[in-house]
C-alpha cells in the first residue's frame, strides 16, 4: 500500500508538467488559428461575394471539430457557457439550420444554398471566437489586440490606395474608399472598430507608452479613412461608439484627450482630402489623382508622427501626474460641454447656410425620402437623402407581408426586387437588416436572429461585469464592436460581408465564453468519429457550389474557345468539352440556374438547340418566380432559336413578374414586330422605323 503511495507521489507532478506544456501548446495554436480566421476574414473576405466562404468556413469549422474531437477524446477541456450565452450560441446555430431549411420554399434555392453556407461560415467563426473566450487566458486582451491590428492593417491598406493610386483598383472610376472589403460601407463599418479599439489601447495606463501613442495613431488614421468612404452611416457609428466608450468608462479626461489628440489632426487631413478632386472626385485623371496622393501621404506622415511623439511624451508624464478627483470631474465636465459647444456650432453653420433656415429639418427628411442618387463628391456627407433606401424598404415590407412566417428564402431579396421594383434599378438587399431577415427568413428567422442578439448581449454585458479591471476594459471595446454592427445593419447590409461579420462575431464569441470555467468530461475516444464526421459533411456543403461555379466558368471558357476556333473539328471539340463542363458544373450543383445557363450556351454552340431548350425549361422548373430565368429563355427562342411565337409567350410571362427588365421589353417588341402583331402603347416602339415613337 505504501508502495502505490510513493508512485502516486511522483508521477502526478510529471504529468502534471505535461499537461500543462500540451495546454500552452494548446492554447498558442488556438491563438494562431483564431488570429488567422481574423485576419483573413477582414483583409480577404471577398467582398460580397462567396468566394472566400468556403476556405474561411472550412477553416473556422475545422478548428472547431479539433477542440471538439480532442474534448471528447479527454485530451482538452470543453468550453463552458453561461446559461443566457449557451441560449445565445444556440438560436444562432438554429437561425442557421433555418436558413438552410428555405431552400425548401425558396424562390431562388441556389441562392438560399449560399445563405446557408455562408451561415455555417459565420457559426464556426462564431464558435472560433466563443473557445478563445472560454480557453484562452486574458481573452478579452488577446481577441482586442488582433481586432486593432486587423482594423489597423485594413485602414492602412485603404490609405495606401489613395496615396499610391496604382495599388487602388477602379480608383479612377469611383473614388470612394473600398478596399480591401470591396464596398465603402462595410469598409466604413470595419473603420469604425477602430474608434473603440484605439481608445482602450491609448487610455489603459498598464500599455506601455508606445502602445498608447499608437492607440492614437490608429484614431488619427481611421478619421480621414472614414471620411474618404463617403459613408455617412459609418460615420454616424463612429460617433455613436465614441460617445458609448466615453458614457460607459471611468477614465473619461484620458479619452477625451485622445479623441483630441488623435480625431482632430484625423478631422483636418480628412477635411483637406475631401476637398480635393483628386482624392474625393470621381472620373479624376491619374496625374491629379497621384499628385493629391502624395500630398496625402506627407499629410499623414507628419501628422502621424507629430502625435506618436506628443502621446509618449503624455503617457510617461501621466505614469507621474495624479489628479484630485474634483479636479478630474471638473476637467471631463468642460470637455464634455467644449464637444457639445463644437457640435452645435457646426449645426448652426449647417443651418444658416439655408435660405429657409426654419424649414431646415423638414427639408432634410424630404431630402431622405428622396430617391435621387447622391453625388459620390465630398458634399456627400452632408446630404441626408436615404439613395433610394426607403424604396427598397418598402419592397421588403411588401414581401415580408406576403410570406410572413416562412419568408421568400434566405438571401432571395434580388428576385424579389425585381418582382415589385417601379423602375430599372438592379439592388442585392434592402439595406436594412431586420428588414432583410423579416422579408427573406419570415418571422422565424428574424426571431432567431433577435433572440440570439439580444442575449448575446445580455451574456456578454454580465460577463464585463465579472472580469478583472484590465480585461473589462477590453472587453468593453469589444462589446462596442458587437453593438456596432446591428446599429449601423438599419442601414446596409453587413450580413452579406464576411469582412465585417466574421470579425463581429469573432469579438462576440470572445464574450460569450471570456470568464467562464472549462470543462473536463470523460474520455471517449471511440467518440471523436462524430465531430470530424459532421465537419466532413459540412465542408462538402461549403465546397459543392464553388466547384460547380468554377466548372460553370470552364464551361464559358470552352464555348468561347468553340466559336473562336479555326477548323470545325476544334469547333466541335471544345464545344463537346463545354457541354461536358456544364453537365459537371448542374450535377455539383443540381439547384444552380448558372450551370443550366452554361449547359443551354454549351449545347447551342454544339448546333443541339433541342436540348439547349430543355436547359432553359429545367431552370424555368427550378425558379418559376424569378423573371430573368424566363428573360434568357426567351433570348434564345428570339435570337437563336428564332421562333418569335415562343419568345412573345415567354417574354409575357416575363413581363408580366418584371415589367421593368429592358432586355424583356426588347425581347416583346422585337418578337411582336416580327409576328406583324400591334404594339401595346407602354411599349412605345415603331417596328416601320424601329425606332421609339416620337412625342406628337
Amino acid at each position: 500500500m505504501l508502495a502505490a503511495g510513493e508512485r502516486l507521489a511522483v508521477i502526478p507532478p510529471t504529468a502534471a508538467a505535461a499537461g500543462r506544456a500540451l495546454a500552452r501548446r494548446g492554447r498558442l495554436l488556438l491563438a494562431c488559428a483564431g488570429g488567422t480566421l481574423l485576419g483573413a476574414s477582414a483583409l480577404a473576405g471577398g467582398g460580397s461575394s462567396d468566394d472566400a466562404v468556403p476556405w474561411i468556413g472550412g477553416g473556422a469549422l475545422g478548428v472547431c471539430a479539433v477542440i471538439a474531437a480532442l474534448a471528447v477524446a479527454g485530451r482538452a477541456p470543453w468550453p463552458s457557457a453561461r446559461p443566457a450565452a449557451l441560449a445565445s450560441l444556440t438560436l444562432f446555430a438554429l437561425l442557421v439550420a433555418w436558413l438552410g431549411g428555405s431552400i425548401a420554399w425558396s424562390y431562388g434555392p441556389d441562392l438560399s444554398w449560399g445563405a446557408f453556407n455562408r451561415g455555417l461560415a459565420y457559426l464556426g467563426l462564431l464558435l472560433v471566437g466563443f473557445a478563445a473566450g472560454s480557453l484562452l487566458p486574458q481573452a478579452t486582451r488577446v481577441v482586442a489586440s488582433g481586432l486593432a491590428l486587423t482594423v489597423a492593417a485594413a485602414t492602412t491598406w485603404a490609405l495606401a490606395g489613395k496615396i499610391d493610386p496604382g495599388l487602388f483598383e477602379d480608383g479612377a472610376r469611383a473614388a470612394r474608399l473600398r478596399a480591401p472589403v470591396g464596398y465603402w460601407n462595410a469598409l466604413a463599418l470595419l473603420l469604425a472598430f477602430g474608434i473603440p479599439l484605439g481608445l482602450w489601447l491609448a487610455t489603459r495606463r498598464e500599455h506601455r507608452a508606445a502602445v498608447r501613442a499608437l492607440g492614437v495613431g490608429l484614431v488619427l488614421l481611421v478619421v480621414p479613412a472614414l471620411l474618404l468612404t463617403g459613408s455617412r452611416g459609418g460615420i454616424l457609428v463612429a460617433i455613436l461608439v465614441a460617445i458609448g466608450w466615453v458614457a460607459l468608462v471611468p477614465w473619461r479626461l484620458e479619452s477625451f484627450a485622445v479623441l483630441a489628440l488623435g480625431g482632430i489632426p484625423g478631422l483636418v487631413v480628412g477635411a483637406w482630402a475631401l476637398s480635393q478632386p483628386g482624392l474625393a472626385q470621381d472620373l479624376q485623371e491619374e496625374a491629379a489623382r497621384a499628385s493629391a496622393g502624395r500630398s496625402l501621404g506627407i499629410a499623414l506622415g507628419l501628422a502621424f508622427a507629430a502625435v506618436f511623439v506628443v502621446a509618449v511624451v503624455a503617457a510617461r508624464r501621466e505614469a507621474r501626474l495624479e489628479l484630485a478627483p474634483d479636479r478630474r470631474r471638473r476637467l471631463e465636465r468642460l470637455a464634455a460641454l467644449a464637444t457639445l459647444l463644437a457640435v452645435l456650432v457646426a449645426i448652426g453653420v449647417q443651418i444658416g447656410r439655408q435660405d429657409h433656415p426654419l424649414g431646415y429639418v423638414e427639408q432634410k427628411i424630404r431630402d431622405f425620402n428622396d430617391p435621387q442618387q447622391v453625388s459620390d463628391a465630398g458634399t456627400r456627407i452632408g446630404d441626408t437623402s436615404s439613395n433610394d433606401r426607403v424604396s427598397w424598404w418598402g419592397e421588403a415590407a411588401r414581401v415580408f407581408a406576403d410570406h410572413p412566417l416562412l419568408g421568400s428564402g434566405a438571401e432571395t431579396f434580388r428576385i424579389m426586387h425585381r418582382l415589385e421594383r417601379d423602375d430599372d434599378t438592379l439592388v442585392l438587399e434592402p439595406h436594412n437588416l431586420p428588414l432583410q431577415f423579416l422579408s427573406e427568413t419570415g418571422l422565424v428567422g428574424a426571431a432567431l436572429l433577435g433572440g440570439a442578439l439580444v442575449l448575446g448581449l445580455v451574456a456578454a454585458w454580465r460577463t464585463l461585469r465579472r472580469l478583472p479591471e484590465r480585461e473589462r476594459a477590453a472587453g468593453l471595446a469589444l462589446l462596442l464592436v458587437v453593438l456596432a454592427y446591428p446599429v449601423h445593419g438599419l442601414l446596409d447590409f453587413d450580413w452579406d460581408f464576411l469582412a465585417v461579420t466574421g470579425p463581429t462575431l469573432i469579438a462576440a464569441g470572445a464574450l460569450l465564453g471570456a470568464g467562464g470555467e472549462t470543462i473536463r468530461g470523460p474520455a471517449r475516444p471511440a467518440l471523436v468519429v462524430g465531430p470530424l464526421a459532421w465537419l466532413a459533411v459540412l465542408v462538402i456543403s461549403l465546397a459543392l457550389p464553388p466547384l460547380s461555379q468554377r466548372a460553370t466558368a470552364q464551361a464559358y471558357d470552352a464555348v468561347s474557345a468553340s466559336v473562336e476556333a479555326t477548323t470545325a473539328f476544334d469547333a466541335s471539340r471544345h464545344a463537346n468539352d463545354a457541354v461536358r463542363l456544364a453537365r459537371r458544373a448542374a450535377s455539383l450543383d443540381p439547384l444552380s440556374v448558372d450551370a443550366l445557363w452554361a449547359l443551354a450556351e454549351a449545347q447551342t454552340t454544339a448546333g443541339r438547340p433541342d436540348l439547349a431548350r430543355i436547359a432553359y425549361q429545367n431552370a424555368v422548373a427550378l425558379q418559376p418566380n424569378d423573371p430573368e430565368v424566363y428573360r434568357e429563355w426567351a433570348i434564345f427562342e428570339a435570337s437563336v432559336a428564332n421562333d418569335p411565337a415562343l419568345a412573345l409567350r415567354i417574354a409575357i410571362t416575363a413581363a408580366s413578374l418584371d415589367p421593368n427588365d429592358r432586355w424583356i421589353r426588347d425581347v416583346n417588341i422585337g418578337s411582336r414586330c416580327a409576328l406583324g402583331l400591334p404594339l401595346p402603347a407602354w411599349l412605345n416602339w415603331d417596328c416601320a422605323t424601329n425606332a421609339p415613337v416620337r412625342p406628337g
